[in-house]
Parts: structure tokens; C-alpha cells; sequence
């Protein structure tokens, strides 16, 4: 091995080492301030992350919401149209024949009566309502309605007296075809 003689006075003997503890250190210290900084900023940013993508996540979520909503309704809105068509064809196809009941119900008012509304129900059957001036014209009307061929049955849902003294009255009717129509739905 070979001896090294150094000729340097003792004070600048170990500065080549003493700098060179002295850079490991700031290196040494640099390394760990970047590494501090690391973990107080990773953590930081994958939350800043995540919270980003938990934003975008809610926001997908509610909009695939409103797309159920939307083709629920549509679905819903389909149907109602489908069943809407139906009643007007139903109606359309039966025009002749309301108009012909409507004739026949207002053959068999008798004097002393009359007629406020008649109502056409889905179900096939109508609502005749209408005031008259005592008990015996609407019992009259209600046995001429159950003599018609084209109602089948006719029952009274409510005969009342009013203030006027006259009797206001509520008839269901249930007609021949439009019972046997629907009854085959």
C-alpha cells in the first residue's frame, strides 16, 4: 500500500472529507424534504382526485336516473296513447249506435222529466242523470229504460229530493253490446 504524506497543515486536512459530509448532509437533507413534500402531496392530490371522480360518478348516476325517468314516462305516455287510440276507435266505430241510444232514452222521457246529462263510461255502460217532478215520473222512466231491448239492465244510484220539490235522479245503464264487448276483452 502505498503512503500518502500529506504536507497540508492539519486544518485543511480534513476539509476534502468535511465538505464531503457536509454535501451527503444537504443532499441528505434535500432528499428528505422532496420525500416530506411526497407524502403530504400524493395523499392530497389522490383525494383531489378521487373526489373529482366521485363528482363525475354522482353526476353519471343521476343523469342514467333521468334517462330511466325519461323512458319510464315514455313507456308510460305509449301506453296511454295506445289506450287513448283504442277508446277513439271504440267511439268512432260506435257513433251511429250513440246516437241511436241517445234517440231512444229521449223517446222514453216522460212529461214532467228531463234529462241533465247522459254519460258514456268505458265500461260500456252510460249515467243518466236528470230531475223530475215526483217519484212516480222517475220510477216511470226507470221501468221504460229496462223495457228498452237495447239496455239490458238499468238500476237507480240515487233519486233525491231537492229544495226546489223537485227529484233529482242518477241511473246506470248497462248496454246490450257494450257489456258483451268488453266482457270478450
Amino acid at each position: 500500500m502505498k503512503n500518502e504524506i500529506n504536507l497540508l497543515p492539519e486544518k485543511y486536512k480534513n476539509l476534502r472529507q468535511k465538505n464531503r459530509w457536509k454535501r451527503l448532509k444537504i443532499a441528505g437533507i434535500i432528499i428528505l424534504a422532496i420525500f416530506a413534500a411526497a407524502l403530504i402531496y400524493v395523499p392530497l392530490f389522490l383525494i383531489n382526485k378521487m373526489s373529482a371522480e366521485s363528482i363525475m360518478l354522482k353526476n353519471q348516476l343521476v343523469s342514467m336516473k333521468d334517462v330511466s325517468d325519461y323512458r319510464m314516462t315514455k313507456q308510460e305516455l305509449a301506453q296511454d296513447l295506445t289506450r287513448w287510440q283504442n277508446i277513439i276507435k271504440n267511439l268512432q266505430s260506435k257513433g251511429n249506435e250513440w246516437s241511436k241510444i241517445i234517440s231512444e232514452i229521449g223517446q222514453n222521457v216522460p212529461e214532467g222529466m228531463e234529462l241533465t246529462s247522459i254519460n258514456f263510461t268505458n265500461d260500456g255502460s252510460l249515467k243518466v242523470s236528470g230531475q223530475a217532478q215526483n217519484y212516480n215520473l222517475v220510477a216511470q222512466f226507470l221501468v221504460n229504460l229496462q223495457n228498452m231491448t237495447i239496455i239490458t239492465e238499468a238500476e237507480p244510484i240515487s233519486i233525491i229530493q231537492q229544495e226546489s220539490g223537485l227529484y233529482g235522479f242518477e241511473i246506470n245503464c248497462i248496454i246490450a253490446n257494450g257489456s258483451d264487448k268488453n266482457e270478450a276483452k
